[in-house]
């Protein structure tokens, strides 16, 4: 008795249609459409780059949108080095004194008005 193994092509994890012979992304343990490899907020197609959480993909703008950090002092959402002072996060270049607006270096000591500490 012969048995034959069947070799069928992926589902895609978008649409849930056979990849067949079309080119396609693998991420989060999964085969993709090319077309189909859309962020889970805007929709647009993503490259092979993706930000993912929860098991969702996400382009770059729409993650930092929903979870980034917003710095204190311009609202802008903080993707690389922050600078902390007490409960508040900056941009290393928005970190500047409230008084005279001086702009404080990394290492430079500060202190923070609410609780009259120095901090290094």
């Amino acid at each position: 008795m012969e048995s034959s193994v069947k070799t069928e092509s992926p589902s895609c994890a978008g649409c849930l249609n056979n990849i067949g012979n079309s080119d396609y992304v693998s991420a989060l343990n999964q085969e993709w459409h090319k077309d189909c490899f859309r962020c889970s907020v805007c929709d647009g197609q993503l490259s092979s780059w993706y930000l993912e959480k929860g098991g969702l993909l996400f382009c770059q703008r729409d993650y930092w949108a929903r979870f980034g950090e917003l710095c204190q002092q311009c609202d802008q959402v903080m993707t690389g080095p922050v600078m902390a002072a007490g409960r508040h996060r900056f941009h290393p270049e928005c970190f500047s004194c409230a008084s005279c607006g001086a702009h404080i270096e990394p290492g430079e000591p500060y202190a923070l008005r609410e609780r009259s500490q120095l901090y290094w």
